[in-house]
C-alpha cells in the first residue's frame, strides 16, 4: 500500500534527521528511552512507574530496568515502598534535574536549528502537517485549519479596506471617516517602493481570514498596521501566525524596534501583543471613525 510506504519513508527520514539511532542522545550519555523517562518525571514530579508505563506504552520489565539504572546513576530517586502504597513516586535528584534541563535545552536548540533556514510560510506548513499527523493517528477527528500566510497580491488591498470598514462599523460604529483613514494609509503604503514594508494575507482554502502589514518608519523603526482576523477564524491562532510572520520579517530586516497604535477596546489584540513582548508606551483620548476612543501606542524592542 502506498500509505505504508509513505509512512515508513517519513519514519526513516525523521529518525535520521534527529539522530535517534545514535546510542546516546545528543552526546549526553543517556539513551533516548532514558532521556524520555527523565523528562516525564521532570514534568510530573511524583509520577509512578505504572503511570510512565501507560504514558509511554513501554514493557514493564524494560521500564523497571531503566529506572533501576537511573537510580544507580544518581539521576532518579525512588521512594521506599510503604505498606498500603501501590504507586511509588519517582522524583529527580539535583543532578538528574540539571541533566534533564540540559537535555531539554539541547533538544529545543536542535529543533531551532532545523527550522531556522525555513521561510515563515514553510514553518507554518511544517507545524500544520505535524498537527495533522498527531490528530489523525491519535483519533482526534476534529477539523484543523490549514492556514497559510502569503504576501499580498492584486485585489487584496481592496479587501483589507472593506473588511476593516465592515467589522469596525459593526462592532464600534465607525463611519466613513474610518474608511478614509484606512484607504489613505494603504494608498501611501502602495505608493512607496520599499522592500522593508510588507502586507500579508492569512488564507485558508482560498478564503481570506486576516491580514497584517509592516511599514518602515524613520530611525530604523517598523510600524505594525492593519492587523485583522475574521470572526469565524478567531481562536484558531490566525492572529498569532500573522504577528509571528511580521516579527520574523522585521528581525530579518534588522529593525531596531516595532511600534503600533490600537484602541483600548480590543482586549484580545492587546493580549496578543503583550504575549510577544510589546509594552504599553502611551495612551491618549482620541476620536476614530466619528466615535470617542482611547488610542494606545505599544512598542517592542528587537535589540538586546
Amino acid at each position: 500500500m502506498k500509505e505504508i510506504a509513505a509512512i515508513r519513508q517519513f519514519n526513516r527520514f525523521y529518525t535520521r534527521v534527529l539522530g535517534l539511532f545514535q546510542p546516546k542522545l545528543m552526546g549526553s550519555g543517556q539513551s533516548l528511552v532514558e532521556a524520555r523517562i527523565l523528562y516525564e518525571v521532570w514534568q510530573q514530579p511524583g509520577i509512578s512507574s505504572a503511570d510512565i508505563t501507560r504514558l509511554l506504552d513501554m514493557d514493564r520489565g524494560q521500564l523497571s530496568r531503566v529506572i533501576s539504572k537511573l537510580v544507580k546513576q544518581g539521576l532518579l530517586h525512588k521512594e521506599e515502598k510503604h505498606a498500603g502504597r501501590r504507586a511509588i513516586p519517582l522524583t529527580l535528584t539535583a543532578e538528574g534535574e540539571r541533566l534533564t534541563k540540559k537535555l531539554n535545552a539541547m533538544s529545543e536548540q536542535q529543533m531551532a536549528d532545523l527550522v531556522q533556514p525555513l521561510e515563515p510560510a514553510a514553518r507554518e506548513r511544517l507545524v500544520s502537517a505535524m498537527q495533522d499527523i498527531t490528530a489523525t493517528l491519535s483519533g482526534d477527528v476534529r477539523p484543523r485549519p490549514h492556514v497559510t500566510i502569503r504576501p499580498a497580491r492584486s485585489g487584496d488591498m481592496g479587501w483589507v479596506i472593506q473588511r476593516h470598514c465592515d467589522l469596525y462599523g459593526a462592532t464600534h460604529g465607525f463611519d466613513e471617516d474610518f474608511e478614509r483613514y484606512v484607504l489613505l494609509g494603504l494608498a501611501e503604503f502602495a505608493q512607496k517602493e520599499n522592500n522593508r514594508s510588507r502586507l500579508w494575507i492569512a488564507e485558508q482554502d482560498g478564503s481570506r481570514l486576516g491580514c497584517i502589514a509592516v511599514v518602515e518608519q524613520e530611525d530604523n523603526r517598523a510600524q505594525l498596521r492593519w492587523l485583522l482576523v475574521e470572526p469565524q477564524a478567531r481562536g484558531l491562532g490566525v492572529g498569532r501566525k500573522l504577528v509571528n510572520t511580521l516579527l520574523d520579517f522585521c528581525r530579518e530586516q534588522d529593525y531596531e524596534s516595532i511600534f503600533l497604535w490600537t484602541i483600548d477596546s480590543l482586549p484580545p489584540a492587546r493580549k496578543l501583543y503583550q504575549s510577544v513582548g510589546f509594552t504599553l508606551a502611551e495612551s491618549m483620548d482620541s476620536t476614530m471613525g466619528g466615535e470617542p476612543c482611547v488610542e494606545q501606542k505599544w512598542v517592542l524592542s528587537l535589540k538586546a
